[in-house]
C-alpha cells in the first residue's frame, strides 16, 4: 500500500490487522525538493524491493505474502503514485486501487496561474503567491530530501503552489510521458481493478 503519512494510516493498519494483511508504507521524496522523475524512481525502487526482497524478509516471520493480492492507496502525491504504480509496472496489473490526487495536470485550472479559492479560502494574491513559491524554492539547500510535511504548517505554500500552477510546471518540466498519468493511461494495455 502506498499511503502518505496521515491519519488514514491508522484506519488502513486496523483493516490490515483484521484481515491478516501486511501493511507497508514506503517513503518517497516530495516536490519541489525532488523532481517528479526522482519521486517516480523511488516508487519503482519500492516495487522492486517488494518483488525481490519482501519474500526473503518475511520468511523470518513465518509469513508468505501473496503478491498477486495487492492493494494500493494514497492521497495527494500518494494517490498519484498509487495510480502510476498500477499503470507503469505490468507485474502489478492485478493491483486493487483506491486513490485521491492530481492525476491530470493538463487542464486549464492546473496549468494556468490565477486567483483561486481552495477549500473555501483564498491564497495570497497572485503576485504575493508567486513570491512565496519562489522564496521557498530559492531556500532549498542542495541535496535536501523531504519525504513528509505537515499540511497545516505548509498550507500557505501549498495553496500558492496550486494557485500559481506550479504542480503542472514541476511534473511537466521534464517532458517525460511516464510522468503524465493521462499519457500512461492512453498506452495502458489493461486497467487496474
Amino acid at each position: 500500500m502506498i499511503a502518505n503519512h496521515s491519519v488514514n494510516c491508522q484506519r488502513l493498519l486496523d483493516t490490515c490487522l483484521a484481515s491478516s494483511a501486511i501493511f507497508i508504507v514506503p517513503d518517497y521524496r516530495l516536490l519541489p525538493e525532488a523532481t517528479a522523475s526522482e519521486v517516480l524512481d523511488d516508487v519503482e525502487d519500492f516495487w522492486n524491493w517488494l518483488r525481490d526482497t519482501l519474500l526473503t524478509l518475511t520468511a523470518e516471520w513465518n509469513a508468505v505474502p501473496d503478491l498477486t493480492r495487492l492493494a494500493c492507496t494514497g492521497q495527494s502525491t500518494g494517490g498519484y503514485l498509487a495510480v502510476q504504480s498500477a499503470l507503469l509496472f505490468p507485474e502489478l496489473s492485478q493491483i486493487k486501487l483506491v486513490a485521491s490526487g492530481s492525476l491530470n495536470t493538463d487542464v486549464p485550472y492546473c496549468r494556468i496561474p490565477g486567483p483561486r479559492v481552495i477549500l473555501g479560502k483564498k491564497p495570497p494574491p497572485p503576485r504575493k503567491a508567486e513570491i512565496v513559491v519562489r522564496d521557498y524554492v530559492k531556500n532549498i539547500k542542495p541535496q535536501t530530501v523531504r519525504t513528509s510535511g505537515n499540511v497545516i504548517e505548509m498550507w500557505n505554500f501549498l495553496t500558492c503552489v496550486l494557485q500559481q500552477a506550479y504542480l503542472a510546471r514541476w511534473v511537466g518540466a521534464q517532458k517525460q510521458d511516464e510522468l503524465d498519468v493521462m499519457k500512461v493511461l492512453e498506452r495502458a494495455k489493461s486497467m487496474p481493478p
